[in-house]
């Protein structure tokens, strides 16, 4: 949705891999310079226009880092004289007008809690000139927060970062972080896991790995490696 100012906001969206347009059972490859008749759903919702606003439809071969890249750079063409969007629309009726409106919204009594350091949600993107990469880090931390009836501090910080270099699909990795910790008289409890994704023009290779520990000693110490086939993804 598009206001008159030019601000914009995503109502919805819907991805397809083009290998899956007729199965995800059997994908099956395309053959460059034929063209295919392909029809993408969008997530369901429900939004109401206001006047003045445009309904803008943007496309691409892309979506990074929701979703990861193909194997080779790919080139697209859009008949755009043979494409259509499809909007369901309600219309209003005359029932609307006996429909019970909303209660108020009810939720329990927070419990009572101090602040010990306050948390942070950042979002960074960086786009290196020189070498074409693009970088996208999402930082999420609660902070430390005693829990006042019971006594209990807990914590969690999580970093997703991900990057990848233009025109180098291989080049594209990402990682996740999170350590979550819970504490009280004298003891404390802490894991950490990490999850990384590369690729190669053939496979996905997922690494991961996880610690547990009780008062600074590792009590639980694993790791994960897998390599999977990709298969037209």
């Amino acid at each position: 949705a598009v206001d008159p100012s030019g601000s914009s906001t995503r109502v919805s969206y819907g991805v397809l891999n083009l290998t899956h347009r007729e199965s995800h059972a059997e994908p099956a490859p395309l053959d460059p310079g034929q063209w295919y008749g392909v029809r993408i759903r969008l997530n369901e919702v429900a939004q109401r226009f206001e006047p003045g606003q445009r309904i803008r439809l943007a496309l691409s071969s892309s979506y990074w880092p929701l979703i990861w890249p193909a194997p080779e750079p790919v080139e697209l063409e859009l008949d755009c004289a043979a494409s259509v969007l499809r909007l369901p629309v309600r219309s209003p009726a005359e029932s609307d007008e006996r429909l019970r409106p909303f209660a108020e919204p009810t939720g329990t009594t927070p419990a009572p809690r101090s602040v010990l350091r306050r948390g942070e949600s950042t979002v960074r993107l960086v786009h290196d000139v020189g070498s074409d990469t693009h970088e996208y880090e999402v930082v999420d931390d609660s902070g430390r927060v005693r829990l006042d009836d019971i006594g209990v501090v807990r914590e969690t910080r999580a970093r997703e970062h991900y990057v990848v270099t233009e025109g180098d699909p291989s080049s594209a990795r990402g990682e996740v972080v999170t350590t979550t910790a819970v504490e009280r008289d004298g003891w404390r409890v802490e894991s950490i896991t990490r999850t990384s994704l590369r690729v190669t023009a053939s496979s996905f290779l997922l690494e991961a790995e996880m610690t547990a520990r009780h008062n600074d000693e590792v009590v639980v110490s694993r790791e994960w490696h897998s390599e999977i086939e990709r298969d037209l993804v």
